[in-house]
Order: C-alpha cells, then sequence, then structure tokens
C-alpha cells in the first residue's frame, strides 16, 4: 500500500459519523433500559434492542437508518409510535385511584 493511500475497507467521514451516531443511539438505549424497573421487561427490552440491531447492521441507507430510532418513552424522543410494549404498560402504576 502506497504511503497517504487508504485501505479499500476504510470509512468515509460521514459513514464514520453515522456509525458513531448509531453507537451512541445504541448506548443511549441500554442506559434506559436499566432504568426498567421489573427484571423481565428488561431482558425482553434488552433482547428486542440487540435483535433490531444485528438485523439491520447492514443498513446503508440513510433514511432507513435515521428510521431505526425507536420510540422509547424513556429516551423522552416524543415519538407515538403505538407498540406493544407502549400499549401493556401504559397504564401500569402511573395513575393513582381516589
Amino acid at each position: 500500500m502506497a504511503a497517504g493511500r487508504l485501505p479499500p475497507a476504510a470509512l468515509t467521514l460521514r459513514q464514520f459519523l453515522r456509525r458513531q451516531q448509531v453507537l451512541q443511539l445504541y448506548r443511549k438505549i441500554l442506559r434506559a433500559i436499566r432504568e426498567v424497573p421489573a427484571e423481565a421487561d428488561r431482558h425482553y427490552l434488552k433482547d428486542w434492542a440487540r435483535e433490531e440491531f444485528r438485523r439491520n447492521k447492514d443498513a446503508t441507507e440513510e433514511v432507513r437508518i435515521g428510521n431505526l430510532q425507536p420510540c422509547l418513552p424513556a429516551l423522552g424522543n416524543g415519538c407515538d409510535q403505538d407498540d406493544d410494549y407502549s400499549r401493556q404498560h401504559a397504564t401500569s402504576g402511573t395513575s393513582k385511584s381516589a
């Protein structure tokens, strides 16, 4: 390899930055999952997050990658997407009966 030449597998700056954003999102999700009080729910969410990131690890389209950001209430991203976990836990323990 000549001096100053990058290997064929080197990432472009845009790819490198996107990779950093995806890793940051993954870490943020895992930190949010640690806040879930029920161990069974934590285990489910951790497996879900891991599987989603593995399933989409080869995603290259910017739009598709941007859509990978999940709608977890703990992340506070304001997403209104209905999912099974949100529906199951929307009413548990948050409202008090008089």
